[in-house]
């Protein structure tokens, strides 16, 4: 196990955003140490900044979600494009350049 390694319970994260309830950031605010240097307590603050607390971490959690989705989103394409190329040989006719493989996902779909 590497040192950066973070240990979470499985579905921690959602990929819907309106999965973060008020109910799931108070079960796993624990954890928001574990995503950002600047929390040092496992637990939220009383009171009102209690509750900045818990916004602050579902406000993180939204924002893992939404990368993390993204990043997958950027390595998929960049695999049907690889696919496209080295299993099908797949090439774009009329391209002015003598590299007439598939460079983008616009290059093999019709969206």
């Amino acid at each position: 196990m590497s040192v950066s390694s973070l240990k979470v319970p499985k579905k921690l994260l959602h990929i819907n955003k309106t999965a973060y309830t008020d109910k799931w950031v108070k079960e796993t605010y624990s954890y928001f140490h574990l995503f950002d240097c600047n929390v040092s307590l496992a637990a939220p603050c009383q009171g009102n900044l209690g509750k900045n607390d818990l916004a602050n971490w579902k406000a993180k959690a939204i924002s893992l979600s939404y990368n993390i989705k993204n990043k997958g989103l950027i390595a998929g394409r960049k695999e049907l494009v690889r696919i496209a190329n080295e299993e099908y040989g797949l090439t774009v006719p009329g391209r002015l350049s003598l590299d007439n493989k598939c460079k983008d996902i616009d290059d093999i779909f019709v969206f």
